[in-house]
């Protein structure tokens, strides 16, 4: 009686580190940072060509922070914030037409070597954004997406996106 109250002991512990183990990996462990420069430059083109508006003439501008990814059998997702900007350049002028500034989750698939944009998600708007948020990232990641604004990863990416802008600007003056 006594050996079979230990055996069932010990399959009670062994089934909770399993559980642990799966909980802590699902939503713990650290997320791949680690994309090459051919690869987010893939990521960033698709990202651009996807938000612009399609104005005769215009210039977009797209700055990133990558948060991580993490493999799902032969999909990866890329958690990444992104800083859109398009402005009108018609009949010389330089006015903002639209953009903004939202986390997205990018799903590549990884099968064969390749390396292929499935698709984009973005947030919900309204009162839909906390729940969008839930269910597209990671505990992990949404923690830093939730919390992206007030830190300085933010601030160094206005700050590079605001800099695009303007050497831009600055550059069509001195082409006048």
């Amino acid at each position: 009686m006594k050996i079979l109250k230990n055996v069932a002991v010990g399959f009670l512990i062994i089934t909770i580190a399993v559980v642990i183990t799966f909980v802590m990996r699902l939503y713990f462990f650290k997320f791949d940072k680690k994309l090459t420069k051919e690869q987010k430059t893939v990521i960033e083109e698709y990202l651009n060509n996807l938000d612009s508006s399609g104005l005769a003439e215009s210039m977009t501008f797209m700055s990133t922070h990558y948060f991580g990814n993490r493999y799902n059998n032969d999909k990866l997702e890329v958690y990444v914030w992104v800083m859109f900007s398009e402005y009108d350049t018609s009949n010389g002028s330089f006015k903002e037409y639209s953009g903004y500034s939202i986390p997205h989750v990018v799903t590549v698939n990884t099968k064969d070597g390749k390396f292929e944009i499935t698709g984009s998600t973005i947030p919900k708007d309204g009162s839909y954004y906390s729940k969008s948020i839930k269910s597209m990232f990671p505990l992990t990641i949404r923690i830093q997406v939730s919390n992206f604004y007030n830190t300085k990863e933010y601030k160094n990416l206005l700050k590079e996106h605001d800099k695009l802008i303007k050497v831009y600007e600055n550059y069509t003056k001195e082409s006048e």
